[in-house]
């Protein structure tokens, strides 16, 4: 938060010295042309920003056990003139890392390992594997490099040749010193998973996450067929191959499916409380955004109207997905959208929390 304080403060003075109104950069929003209930508010909202923002995708939002919108527009496949559906099968993208860091708690809970242990006991062919541990890689604090950097991810890719790619990157900055996310951490993640379970990624997650949460409609995108095409700068564009995402992102799933799972989570159902709650402390200062957990972003202050969020995106080509908590407020929003970079999932979330609490929006808040 200094930093962000440092920075703002930067900008004020800068503002004074070139003599350029405030306002027009640190606006806020109260939203005070909506009118009716909670509920009303924010589906005027949204079918307002669908309409002007000409949205395609599906929005979910839950508010103390009631829907306040459960809506969805425009196309999922634009040259088929196929809809967005409320049941869509959407591939979330990152909000994956959430359920493998699921299994690997589960798997300490268990007594099989721990968030302390070093990558090299489990991953001995990982080449950094003796410096970098457990918790670096649930954190992103590893120092790694990325190894979804290559031109052509539209072909298979063998577990072999995706090692070979993280191993071929030198360290980042030295694991610990800061947080850098990086889809290498939780790639590796998933082969921790295998070698101390012995079952297959896709088996133990199907058992311990989607079966225990009763999630009957979410599944791994290797064999799925999928209405929605992605699109970035409304051109369509190539799906991502499903063994390139492995543990950090080849789940697809749906609006309520997603609802349920945070159900399971905070009712203890996937892991203790113990175990959730480490889940959700901070453990690494990200920036703006606040910190970032074991596969969640965690937030209580000025970016989240100083409530308690945990949140994460999902982000694949032409790909966005959404899925926020506002866990004492008891407000779940779950954001779905084939728009590409085109739109910001926090800020249309954060848009329809600012309604429901009733609370001034900040440009900043926008920002994430």
């Amino acid at each position: 938060m200094k930093k962000i304080l440092k920075v703002l403060a930067g900008i004020i003075c800068s503002l004074i010295i070139f003599s350029i109104p405030a306002a027009y950069l640190f606006g806020s929003t109260v939203h005070a042309d909506l009118k009716g209930t909670k509920k009303e508010k924010v589906n005027q909202f949204v079918a307002q920003f669908a309409k002007e923002k000409k949205f395609n995708g599906s929005v979910l939002v839950l508010h103390k056990g009631k829907v306040l919108v459960d809506e969805s527009y425009g196309y999922a496949d634009r040259e088929q003139k196929v809809p967005f559906k409320n049941d869509e099968l959407f591939p979330i993208g990152s909000i994956t890392k959430s359920m493998t860091t699921i299994a690997i708690l589960k798997l300490e809970e268990e007594g099989n390992l721990s968030v302390d242990d070093k990558v090299s006991k489990y991953v001995p062919e990982f080449k950094y594997g003796n410096k970098i541990t457990i918790h670096q890689l649930l954190n992103h604090s590893s120092g790694l490099g990325d190894y979804l950097t290559m031109k052509d991810y539209s072909r298979p890719y063998s577990d072999e040749e995706i090692l070979k790619l993280i191993n071929k990157e030198p360290l980042q900055s030295e694991p610990g010193e800061k947080y850098a996310y990086v889809n290498s951490d939780y790639y590796l993640l998933g082969k921790i998973i295998e070698k101390v379970s012995g079952e297959e990624y896709e088996a133990y997650v199907q058992h311990h996450v989607f079966d225990k949460a009763g999630m009957s409609n979410t599944f791994f995108m290797d064999d799925q067929k999928l209405d929605v095409k992605g699109y970035e700068e409304d051109k369509l564009v190539k799906n991502i191959h499903p063994s390139l995402l492995f543990a950090l992102g080849n789940v697809i799933s749906t609006k309520d499916d997603l609802a349920t799972y945070i159900e399971a989570v905070e009712s203890y159902q996937l892991l203790s409380k113990s175990q959730t709650d480490k889940m959700h402390e901070p453990s690494i200062e990200t920036g703006l955004a606040g910190s970032y957990g074991y596969g969640w972003y965690v937030a209580n202050n000025h970016i989240s109207f100083k409530e308690k969020l945990y949140s994460h995106g999902g982000s694949l080509p032409g790909i966005r997905s959404g899925l926020m908590r506002y866990e004492d407020q008891d407000l779940t929003v779950v954001i779905f959208s084939n728009m590409g970079e085109a739109w910001n999932y926090f800020a249309l979330g954060n848009e329809i929390a600012s309604i429901v609490f009733d609370k001034r929006l900040w440009f900043f808040q926008k920002l994430q």
